[in-house]
């Protein structure tokens, strides 16, 4: 059944506006997965937020880290430096 219930955010404005709103003209490049991802999203409590780079710490951080790429994310395992992050990663 995968997840149901989840929030997606990012500071990437555009991207978000792809989810948001309708009609909105995605860039070509992105167009089609964005398509995949609404069609997942129907039938369940799939949310998109934009939110300040403050706000999202942790994911910048994970995105631009130069992890092994055998390095796995996993319950429980956090990776080095950003378990200071989450604890400060919370809305203004």
């Amino acid at each position: 059944m995968g997840i149901m219930d989840a929030i997606f955010e990012s500071d990437c404005k555009e991207l978000i506006d792809c989810f948001l709103k309708e009609g909105h003209h995605c860039h070509w490049e992105i167009s089609s997965l964005v398509a995949d991802i609404k069609s997942w999203a129907k039938g369940r409590n799939w949310k998109f937020s934009w939110v300040y780079r403050e706000q999202n710490r942790v994911a910048h951080r994970l995105a631009s880290s130069n992890f092994d790429r055998n390095f796995g994310i996993h319950p429980g395992c956090i990776p080095p430096g950003i378990e200071d992050l989450i604890a400060r990663d919370r809305p203004p």
